[in-house]
């Protein structure tokens, strides 16, 4: 396996294991945790509210919290980890890459479906769903669907920043997976009450997304008191 770093190849050495498709462990876990998750969708509901505070739709904030995680659910379904065959990266994929410092897989390597731009919309559609069939207020539809699809969005965000793993954004147009070469967000690893890198994964999160989610929300009380 090689990885093309803008117009570099790194070593079949450098390519983490778990993304070759006969080394797929799913108790290693690269990427952010449901905690880090959570506290970028509750921050992007609080952002972009037009509820009076302290007038809280719990029904949808559960919604988006759980719309922050839903992507993950390829972890569990192999039918949503396909598996790529080798092929150089595609034109888009390789001015990313020249533009950010990525690297961009070339050789055979899972799909993740979900966790993908495509995969994002059709989970915000089946979120939104459930409230639509429910003929909830009609002026709040737009707001809920951009944020719906916001925090699918935050999650391929988290996941990139983590980086452990190439991941195929423009799936299904491009099979390229790109990767950043450095991750600016810990990895969970194995999920064990003995990894001690679970720990401090999720502490970062909470140091780092907390305050960010503590921010807008006082942000948006101000300004209805």
């Amino acid at each position: 396996m090689r990885i093309g770093v803008g117009f570099m190849i790194l070593p079949a050495w450098a390519v983490p294991a778990e993304t070759r498709p006969d080394q797929w462990r799913i108790e290693n876990i690269s990427m952010s945790s449901f905690i880090g998750h959570s506290l970028a969708a509750l921050a992007i509901y609080e952002g972009s509210r037009c509820v009076p505070w302290p007038n809280t739709n719990w029904r949808q904030v559960a919604a988006l919290i759980i719309l922050s995680s839903s992507p993950d659910i390829d972890y569990l379904l192999p039918i949503l980890r396909p598996v790529a065959p080798a092929a150089p990266p595609d034109q888009l994929s390789w001015w990313i890459c020249s533009w950010m410092g990525c690297a961009a897989a070339m050789a055979p390597h899972t799909i993740r479906v979900t966790h993908s731009v495509v995969g994002v919309l059709v989970l915000a559609g089946l979120g939104i769903m459930p409230f639509l069939l429910a003929d909830g207020p009609k002026f709040l539809w737009p707001r809920f669907t951009a944020q719906a699809i916001a925090v699918g969005f935050s999650h391929l965000l988290l996941d990139f920043l983590v980086s452990a793993t190439p991941t195929a954004f423009f799936w299904p147009v491009s099979n390229t997976a790109i990767i950043l070469p450095v991750s600016i967000l810990p990895r969970l690893g194995e999920i064990s009450v003995t990894n001690p890198g679970l720990y401090f994964a999720i502490l970062v999160e909470i140091f780092v997304f907390a305050p960010l989610w503590a921010t807008v929300h006082w942000l948006k009380r101000q300004r209805h008191v």
